[in-house]
């Protein structure tokens, strides 16, 4: 360790560490803020329900696939929630589907890979509707990866609860061949799916600051009932 014996010196060195701490969390804050589209707003890491009515910039969205998991209305909500420079996307292009495409995290990985952002749409076996935003593309990694772009979000009736980046860790997202793929971390995952796409689990998440979005509302494993992944483009 490093001694100061001069005070003066000593005085300015803590006014600059407490300085430069303070901008780090200022720019974590900007990024978050940016993630959003609102730098006016203050910044808190929070939920939010979206029920806003249709309104002119949902016009034109376009679905390359029927989804099995939600319909277009749900979808123009869903839109409104996603950072700022990608709501003007027009079209989504369905990537996956286990419907289509079988339940392999393989096949997972060769038509997601280069394509970000994505959008995960999810139904569980008691039709509990539920998903994420990830902001990277989806490629073997040995550890967490993304930004604070991505957010998770489950839908109730005809709402959408919107649980968004809460700053305690930085577990985006996780993948790998053998064990699946994850979304946030800390003691549980937002959301975790096998490798073959089959079961998955839903826990409290620090990440989001996040409950369990399955319809069991808890940490036991369901069975994947549909599962899409979403690429968008113009």
């Amino acid at each position: 360790s490093v001694v100061i014996d001069d005070q003066g010196l000593a005085k300015h060195v803590d006014e600059i560490g407490a300085l430069i701490k303070n901008n780090m969390l200022n720019n974590v804050q900007a990024v978050r803020a940016m993630a959003v589209g609102d730098m006016d707003e203050p910044i808190t890491p929070h939920s939010g329900t979206s029920d806003d009515d249709d309104d002119d910039e949902d016009a034109g969205l376009e679905l390359s696939h029927e989804s099995k998991v939600i319909d277009l209305s749900l979808a123009k909500k869903l839109r409104k929630e996603f950072p700022y420079r990608f709501r003007s996307y027009s079209k989504w292009d369905l990537l996956f589907s286990t419907e289509l495409h079988g339940s392999s995290v393989g096949t997972f990985f060769n038509r997601t890979g280069w394509r970000s952002p994505t959008l995960l749409l999810v139904m569980d076996e008691t039709r509990a509707v539920f998903g994420a935003f990830c902001s990277a593309p989806w490629e073997m990694h040995y550890s967490y990866f993304g930004t604070g772009e991505c957010f998770v979000w489950k839908a109730e009736e005809d709402r959408l609860q919107i649980y968004r980046w809460g700053m305690q860790n930085d577990m985006f997202q996780l993948a790998h061949k053998k064990d699946g793929i994850a979304v946030g971390g800390g003691k549980s995952h937002a959301i975790w799916f096998d490798a073959a796409f089959e079961n998955g689990v839903s826990g409290p998440c620090e990440t989001f600051n996040s409950p369990a979005l399955s319809g069991n509302g808890n940490e036991q494993p369901w069975r994947v009932l549909h599962m899409e992944a979403w690429g968008l483009s113009f």
